[in-house]
């Protein structure tokens, strides 16, 4: 049954009719830069990556092979990666040890439409998932775990008085799935602020059953916000948002944003100032960077002490145990229009160390192509944010560089998360992971 309804919510986007909006959607990766990869709207553009070298993990060295192949036409845009490592002790096993890699090898597929149709539909990791104001979900991804990743689903649609929008982390629709609804009643009115006007309702809830007795995450949210002046194409709005998790507690925001779709035809940006209040057993963005591995089922080891690691030490706050406090949030993103993006994001909340920090950078050109994500988590001020990573961190980098001719140097480093053998109460326990990926080869168009 959840299969179905959610083909039938893709039958749905995939039939709504164009209409005369061009604004980007703003929900999941609609507006991710790193996946606008086309350079001509006309025709097709398609290449395949063949790439060798090293692959560090851990401690561990492995000659590694990988296969990139990026499809692209007037509908659909694809990337799928494959990889293979071998070490001094045979396979890396995790890259195929389950029917489930198959489905792994996907990057993203993605409805490749104008933006004026209002639709968005994409298939791949949950990267930049975010309901509402991230009130609930706030930066959530289906991938820290890299190699148990989840491939998920998400779509939106969009009309002139309505917003439906939905996604999950796994395309069984047995893990976190969740969605929006957004009215703007006021769409017939001549007061060009007041058509601004939105109302939006958010859920999300969790799927996977626990191993323990803790309730399973559920959780609810609304929020209003209207264009309280309008300057150009740029406009100034303030918000208000209140959220709860069924079982625990709630919070209220409240702030203001100042953005632009289109400044001076060059860029896209906002900036989002706003106060938090928050009760027991609550913390905005909840389910966010960190919660496949930090949640009422599964969490980090601690191991940056120098002790052995136990699994009596884990990091990060049980939901259960998050005491009331009060806090703020900062966050600016500008675009150069799929060259360039820069996003940063600090939210305090204090008084436990509940802090977190979101970075995203990425530079491309016809050369060259390099981007960065971090995540960190656990932090007690902005100022924390110049100790050392910590166990609670995440992090991307990938750079591209053509060399000459056709022949391209691709460097990756990931922080990420590996599994290890259960606690007793049936708790799953991660240890942190680092990559280290230098690799050549020749990309072939066709």
């Amino acid at each position: 049954m959840r299969a179905l309804t959610l083909c039938f919510a893709f039958g749905l986007v995939a039939l709504t009719p164009a209409d005369s909006l061009s604004q980007p959607l703003p929900f999941g990766s609609s507006d991710d830069p790193s996946e606008h990869i086309r350079s001509a709207w006309i025709g097709r553009q398609n290449a395949v990556d063949v790439l060798g070298g090293f692959s560090l993990i851990g401690a561990r060295w492995r000659s590694m092979g990988s296969i990139n192949t990026t499809l692209l036409n007037r509908t659909l845009g694809a990337r799928f990666r494959t990889s293979l490592r071998v070490g001094d002790e045979g396979r890396y096993e995790p890259d195929f040890d389950e029917p489930y890699d198959l489905l792994r090898q996907i990057d993203f597929v993605r409805l490749n439409v104008p933006r004026r149709r209002g639709v968005y539909a994409r298939v791949g990791p949950i990267q930049r998932g975010r309901l509402g104001f991230g009130h609930l979900v706030d930066f959530f991804n289906s991938d820290v775990a890299w190699d148990e990743r989840t491939i998920g689903a998400e779509f939106m649609m969009r009309t002139p008085s309505l917003d439906v929008a939905g996604f999950t982390d796994n395309i069984l629709v047995n893990g976190v799935t969740g969605g929006r609804v957004a009215i703007r009643p006021l769409t017939w009115s001549r007061d060009e602020r007041a058509r601004t006007f939105e109302i939006g309702l958010n859920a999300v809830t969790d799927l996977t059953k626990n191993t323990n007795e803790l309730p399973q995450i559920t959780g609810f949210n609304a929020d209003i916000s209207f264009a309280a002046a309008l300057v150009g194409e740029a406009s100034f709005s303030p918000f208000a948002s209140f959220a709860w998790y069924t079982g625990f507690g709630g919070g209220l925001a409240a702030g203001t944003e100042f953005k632009s779709n289109n400044f001076l035809d060059l860029a896209r940006f906002h900036l989002r100032l706003a106060v938090l209040f928050d009760s027991d057993d609550f913390y905005p963005g909840y389910v966010g960077s960190f919660y496949q591995v930090q949640n009422g089922r599964s969490r980090i080891l601690e191991t940056e002490s120098g002790q052995p690691v136990s699994t009596d030490r884990r990091v990060g706050i049980p939901l259960q145990d998050v005491d009331g406090g009060t806090g703020y949030e900062v966050e600016f993103r500008l675009v150069f229009f799929e060259r360039f993006e820069l996003w940063w994001q600090f939210r305090r909340r204090g008084p436990q160390a509940l802090s977190e920090r979101h970075f995203r950078l990425l530079f491309q050109t016809r050369r060259l192509r390099a981007s960065i994500q971090q995540d960190r988590s656990g932090l007690r001020g902005l100022f924390t944010v110049l100790n050392d990573l910590g166990d609670q961190t995440a992090m991307n980098f990938e750079t591209e560089y053509l060399v000459s001719g056709a022949f391209w140097i691709v460097v990756r480093a990931r922080y990420s998360y590996e599994r290890v053998a259960d606690a007793p109460d049936g708790t799953r326990l991660y240890l942190p992971q680092r990559r280290f990926e230098p690799l050549g080869g020749l990309r072939l168009r066709f």
